[in-house]
């Protein structure tokens, strides 16, 4: 892996809190980083788990209520490297 990719799995390895920074610390758009989080997510890379709610991993996406829900909209979450 080499990239973007590898770039933004080293972030989340060296605990990177937030998009920007990660963007940041590589000399990358932020949409790259987001796209990159997005792929490695679904590839079984990283997981990623909304920190102080009971949403699911998904975010809003997922949910049937996203339309009515008052926690819509940005939320703290945690990326970890997959073991």
């Amino acid at each position: 892996m080499s990239g973007p990719l590898s770039a933004v799995m080293a972030e989340v390895a060296a605990g990177t809190s937030s998009v920007p920074e990660m963007a940041r610390h590589q000399g990358l758009d932020e949409a790259v980083v987001r796209a990159a989080l997005d792929h490695l997510v679904r590839a079984g890379r990283i997981t990623r788990a909304a920190l102080g709610s009971e949403c699911g991993p998904e975010g809003c996406s997922s949910c049937p209520l996203v339309d009515g829900c008052g926690a819509a909209g940005p939320r703290l979450i945690s990326l970890t490297l997959a073991r």
